[in-house]
């Protein structure tokens, strides 16, 4: 699609002029996208605290360096439906993957922080995976 705006603007974040795409626009595209980088960065954090900051299996073996258990390490831990069913509702309800972020803040109770094992075995033992390779030999 062309772009039907040819005024020019002053970017708000670098000062640098740049070709409107939008009339209310006011950062260039390289700062409007750090700008969604940040806020998604918020939003998680926001997330994680309220959900703890720590995997929450009890069943988790993960050490950290203060010798508690419960991995704290925010790269592996993942939002995860208490009852199952979140890869379902999330194709269903959400438009993208960060509108699962909103629906714990409204709705904390319904998640929990899971490190990756822990979430894999979770998914595992409640059979919400479906493992061809574990599966019954006999039937094959």
């Amino acid at each position: 699609m062309k772009n039907k705006y040819t005024a020019r603007k002053n970017c708000l974040g670098c000062g640098k002029e740049f070709l409107l795409t939008s009339p209310r626009q006011l950062y260039c595209q390289a700062h409007k996208d750090l700008k969604r980088l940040r806020f998604r960065q918020r939003l998680k954090a926001r997330v994680f605290t309220l959900l703890g900051n720590r995997c929450n299996s009890p069943e988790c073996k993960w050490q950290n360096a203060d010798n508690s258990l419960g991995c704290v390490d925010r790269r592996c831990l993942q939002v995860d439906h208490v009852l199952g069913g979140g890869c379902r509702e999330r194709k269903t309800k959400f438009k993208n993957a960060f509108a699962v972020y909103f629906d714990v803040l409204r709705n904390p109770q319904k998640y929990q922080l899971l490190c990756a094992n822990c979430n894999w075995i979770k998914r595992q033992k409640a059979n919400e995976v479906v493992n061809k390779i574990d599966g019954d030999v006999d039937a094959l």
